[in-house]
């Protein structure tokens, strides 16, 4: 996907890509696939994270690209 970026935004990596398709969550610890994160309102759940957890929507690709 290519992104047209003319100011700070969230452009989804790592939870959505493309027109704002959504990746699926995954619990490393159990192994378990969860629901597909909510491009419009992400949040960054993981242990891991020193930031923000509420995050801006994710803006989607300026020219996505499906991989085929």
């Amino acid at each position: 996907e290519f992104a047209r970026v003319t100011e700070a935004g969230n452009f989804g990596w790592p939870y959505c890509t493309g027109d704002n398709d959504p990746f699926i969550d995954y619990d490393f610890a159990t192994k378990a696939s969860g629901a597909a994160f909510d491009c419009a309102a992400p949040k960054n759940n993981s242990p891991h994270n020193t930031g923000l957890t509420d995050l801006p929507p994710a803006q989607a690709a300026w020219l996505p690209y499906d991989g085929g």
